[in-house]
Order: C-alpha cells, then sequence, then structure tokens
C-alpha cells in the first residue's frame, strides 16, 4: 500500500470512518478504493489529493464539533456539512448555561 492512501486510511480509522462511508462521501467506487488499499493500483496524483482534501475536510468537521461526536454514518448530513464546509459556513458552538456567579460558560 502507497504511504500517501495508509496515511488516509489511518486517519479515517481515527475518525471511526467506514471504507463504505468514505467511497460515498469521497465519490470513488469502493473497488477502486480497496484496490489502492491493497496496492494493487497506484491512484493518480491529482485523485489522491482530492481524497485527502476530503479527508482533512472530514477531520476538521469532527475537531470542530467537539465535545459532540460526529456520526459519520448519517451520511445526508455529513455530506451537509461537507457542503457547508466547501462554501465556508463556520458554525459555532455556543453554551446557553449560566453558572451560579451569571457567567456563560
Amino acid at each position: 500500500m502507497d504511504q500517501f492512501v495508509a496515511n488516509l486510511k489511518n486517519e479515517l480509522d481515527h475518525l471511526e470512518i467506514t471504507a463504505d462511508a468514505f467511497c460515498t462521501l469521497a465519490e470513488i467506487s469502493g473497488a477502486k478504493w480497496s484496490r489502492a488499499l491493497r496496492g494493487t493500483i497506484v491512484l493518480p496524483g491529482d485523485e489522491l489529493l482530492r481524497l485527502a482534501e476530503v479527508v482533512r475536510s472530514l477531520r476538521e468537521i469532527s475537531e470542530d464539533a467537539l465535545p459532540f461526536v460526529i456520526n459519520f454514518r448519517d451520511l445526508t448530513s455529513v455530506r451537509h456539512l461537507l457542503k457547508h464546509k466547501e462554501n465556508q459556513v463556520i458554525f459555532v458552538l455556543l453554551p446557553t448555561n449560566l453558572d451560579s456567579q451569571g457567567l456563560v460558560f
């Protein structure tokens, strides 16, 4: 397996994103991704960069949602989040609980 592909897979494993979900979100066939993982094909550079961008966006969405966890199995919602990210829409979590001193935390 190509080291670049291995790094993408490690990131996906860390985010707990299944291969099927990734392939759907990244618009790559499952068979092609599987062959790249096994090292039987080498993906072209432009495709690797596109896949890396999808993984980067997924990671950023996950980080931006902390302390909440993104359910990457809900592909419809994740697609919406990716589209918002692409359009540079930023979601900000604003806690509304007040502590005993009236401070927002």
